[in-house]
């Protein structure tokens, strides 16, 4: 394959890869390549360490965009975890979520999300809303006076403005942030 190097276009013509990358310094097996249209990759020791891919996501650890929290996409606007669920008064169902394990229902309101993969620090930020029926919307908030969050855990109330748990046949939706993993 022919290199070209153009005052116009600059380098082209080479892809390299994760063991030879096109643009190295002295250590040959550490450097950028083009494994693919619109993929930049970062190489370190002849494996690929990150990558933008297409979409201009940072991937670290990964090929591809994952669907869990193993390999992360780095983007400090992402919600690290959310969850939707109902709770009819004896079951609690997971409707849908990112990076919660299991919910467990510790009393009337109240409920702890386990993470599929754990946070790095524990002063995340939870924010969510729900209801007990179509006209009472309550605000999920960290219960006061309990199980403080963890990283592989957070406690969770759904409350009314007068301060009041949330009943039986409730909905909530919450979404946790946090600058790192």
């Amino acid at each position: 394959m022919a290199i070209t190097i153009s005052g116009s276009t600059g380098i082209a013509g080479v892809d390299g890869s994760a063991g030879t990358p096109a643009i190295q310094g002295t250590d040959t097996n550490t450097g950028i390549s083009f494994p693919a249209g619109d993929v930049i990759a970062f190489n370190e020791g002849g494996s690929e360490a990150a990558r933008f891919d297409a979409s201009s996501n940072l991937l670290v650890g990964t090929t591809s965009t994952p669907t869990s929290m193993t390999n992360a996409v780095v983007n400090k606007s992402t919600a690290r975890a959310w969850i939707k669920l109902t709770d009819n008064g004896t079951t609690v169902t997971t409707n849908a979520s990112f990076n919660i394990s299991s919910v467990t229902r510790t009393a009337t309101g109240n409920y702890v999300l386990n993470f599929t993969a754990a946070m790095s620090v524990s002063d995340y930020c939870v924010v969510g809303a729900g209801g007990c029926n179509s006209t009472s919307m309550r605000a999920v908030s960290l219960p006061f006076n309990s199980t403080s969050p963890t990283t592989s855990t957070c406690p969770i109330q759904l409350v009314s403005a007068d301060g009041a748990l949330g009943a039986a046949t409730q909905y909530l939706s919450a979404a946790i942030f946090s600058a790192s993993y």
